[in-house]
């Protein structure tokens, strides 16, 4: 007589628990093949702000004025700060970058902002540091480090500017240390975004 087919059982050579095993293998390689297309874009820019007051007014009965300039540089040379296509929560990558006051207005209050585009900001975990010494390419020399931030990036984008300081010296400057980290979430599989950093001088 013919056996109902739900009795056979299919023999591969496999015991069940190497099957599994085998399953949970596949699945942890789907996951790490897709988090490696996750990328993120980092590029940094100074903005030179100043206010009304201190636009030109011209002369009047031989009284001269002159206005001052309010100007940040890095040293960055143009190069993005940080550019991953193949972004994995197990590499994280770290950057630097050194900011100088050239101005001749005197103090002003320094200010750092993000401002990010696309959904991969919640799944990268952003940790800001600022230093002495070291500069791009050279976060190992970087000392008296304070941290300034660490969260996820989409958070970090959508709050105040964070302040960096005042600043009282033409040639007064500070380092800064970036460190990402892509969360294990398999929400962020495929996913990019991009995010300038921003720093802001204004006379105080």
């Amino acid at each position: 007589m013919a056996r109902p087919l739900d009795r056979y059982r299919i023999d591969d050579g496999l015991g069940a628990e190497r099957r599994e095993s085998y399953r949970k293998v596949d699945r942890s390689a789907g996951m790490a093949f897709g988090a490696a297309i996750a990328s993120l874009l980092v590029a940094t820019m100074v903005v030179n702000q100043s206010s009304g007051a201190l636009q030109p007014k011209g002369s009047v009965a031989g009284t001269g004025f002159q206005v001052g300039t309010i100007t940040l540089n890095d040293d960055d040379d143009g190069r993005s700060l940080v550019n991953l296509d193949n972004m994995v929560p197990s590499r994280p990558a770290r950057e630097c970058l050194e900011v100088t006051y050239e101005g001749t207005i005197l103090p002003v209050e320094v200010s750092l902002q993000a401002l990010a585009d696309g959904p991969l900001a919640e799944h990268v975990v952003v940790g800001i540091e600022r230093g002495t010494g070291g500069g791009y390419g050279r976060c190992d020399e970087i000392t008296d480090v304070e941290a300034l931030y660490h969260g996820d990036l989409a958070t970090l984008a959508a709050g105040d500017p964070l302040p960096v300081g005042m600043w009282r010296n033409t040639g007064d400057r500070s380092s800064f240390r970036f460190t990402f980290q892509l969360e294990d979430d398999a929400a962020a599989i495929g996913q990019a975004t991009s995010v300038d950093f921003r720093w802001e001088a204004v006379p105080q």
